[in-house]
């Protein structure tokens, strides 16, 4: 992953990623992505996933996706072609970004691909703008920055909170 601190890129997408856990076993349910230019909101890339093992109850808890949206779901393998046309080239900011980009990762890998995009950080970003807050969790930092988060621990919506996180700490 080729990390990147810049904080003035006119065009970029952010994305994130909803899982059935953390670990290396674990499956994508979710994928949510948005394009920004100049500071607005250009295009937009979500869709449920079939991860194609069970989703543990408490993640279905956390973030309301359960095993019967996801069952006629495409696999994350079927949806990356059109995902990483949406990508391009340029640059991917995630919140938390090595546990997105691991998924991102892997799957780019079994089909022979290489993502070679740049990518930021918020957490990082946010620890350097913002030192010293109780925490850098997303709905921690959106709720200190008053930014309205529609349901959070959804990729989409997320997605939408990293990039005016970001926004902010560009400003």
């Amino acid at each position: 992953m080729k990390y990147s601190m810049e904080r003035d890129y006119d065009r970029f997408v952010v994305f994130d990623l909803e899982t059935t856990g953390f670990g290396a076993a674990a499956g994508i349910t979710e994928i949510g992505a948005v394009k920004v230019e100049h500071g607005e909101f250009i295009d937009v890339f979500s869709s449920l996933v079939n991860p194609g093992c069970r989703i543990p109850y408490q993640v279905q808890l956390l973030n309301g996706i359960t095993e019967e949206m996801v069952a006629d779901a495409p696999r994350f393998s079927r949806l990356l072609p059109s995902f990483l046309d949406f990508l391009g080239d340029d640059p991917l900011i995630a919140h938390n970004a090595s546990f997105d980009c691991s998924f991102l990762y892997r799957e780019a890998a079994c089909l022979g691909v290489a993502i070679p995009n740049p990518v930021v950080d918020t957490v990082k970003l946010a620890r350097r703008v913002w030192p010293g807050l109780p925490s850098y969790k997303l709905t921690y930092l959106t709720d200190y920055h008053g930014i309205a988060q529609e349901d959070a621990h959804r990729a989409w919506c997320d997605a939408k909170a990293t990039a005016k996180l970001y926004l902010m700490m560009h400003s």
